[in-house]
């Protein structure tokens, strides 16, 4: 996590020198000194939305069975929404930048996977992703009004997402409870720009639009009380396993797997209040 952090704030420090040599266009306001000891403190609110991805495809290859000649097919429902809440820290650095972190956590709407195989099983998980994230940022404002400004950004970070499911599998003489807790690192990063109308000296709001990205590389955790992970195998299924039952299963079905990751994207239109400070 650390070495991913300093990465990220290398790259950040380099971008940030190449977006400050924007030029103001005439008629657009420079504040310059007049904000360079400037704090600002706030929160954000967002709802977003996002496409079918390689993770969602992923989870719709379920199977629960490694049985040869029984055949399985899944559907995933959700996935399609999200909030977030923020919490956002910035300073001014002159010449109308803005130098910042914003901690925040992404809730998933809930969603399910249904699996039905042609033994007779039919098998119920649903649901529960969240991002927590810390992210440093950087943002370009253009005043066009004494109190009207267009500003813009990015942001680079590091994530931790879990993953929570509960359900059952079911048959006509059979009953399993199924229940997990899985937890993985990434990293993530944003585009953003918003329409800001500064209220008062002290206080401004802010209305806009940013496209994220959210990596994990892998997940762990447990799974009906086993360290486990979810795996996706050579011919395309994925499934949750144990780590013991995960070797076994490559050995005993001469077929590689490897953990199943999370790489998504979204698109949230929020809204922002921040108190605004100086020293």
């Amino acid at each position: 996590m650390s070495r991913i952090l300093f990465i990220l704030f290398i790259s950040f420090g380099i971008t940030s020198n190449l977006l400050s040599q924007i030029v103001l266009q005439p008629g657009m306001v420079n504040r310059g000194d007049e904000e360079s000891g400037l704090i600002e403190v706030g929160f954000r609110a967002g709802l977003g939305f996002r496409a079918k991805d390689r993770f969602e495809n992923n989870l719709e290859s379920f199977t629960s069975t490694f049985q040869p000649g029984v055949y399985s097919r899944s559907q995933v429902d959700g996935f399609r929404t999200m909030t977030t809440g923020e919490l956002l820290l910035r300073t001014g650095i002159g010449d109308n930048q803005r130098f910042g972190i914003a901690l925040g956590t992404l809730q998933y709407d809930k969603s399910s996977l249904t699996e039905l195989t042609s033994d007779g099983f039919y098998t119920r998980l649903n649901f529960n992703l969240y991002t927590n994230y810390l992210i440093f940022t950087y943002h370009y404002l253009w005043d066009f009004h004494k109190n009207w400004g267009i500003e813009g950004g990015m942001g680079f970070g590091a994530n931790e997402t879990w993953w929570r499911s509960d359900g059952y599998a079911i048959s006509a003489s059979e009953y399993f409870p199924q229940k997990g807790t899985l937890r993985g690192n990434g990293i993530s990063f944003r585009a953003e720009a918003s329409l800001n109308y500064r209220v008062s000296e002290l206080f401004l709001i802010q209305f806009g639009i940013l496209v994220g990205v959210n990596q994990v590389a892998s997940f762990s955790g447990s799974w009906n009380g086993s360290a486990a992970t979810f795996y996706i195998r050579e011919d395309g299924r994925t499934t949750p396993l144990s780590q013991s039952r995960a070797v076994d299963s490559i050995v005993l079905t001469n077929q590689f797997a490897r953990s199943l990751d999370m790489n998504t994207s979204y698109t949230s239109l929020y809204f922002s209040g921040m108190l605004r400070f100086s020293y």
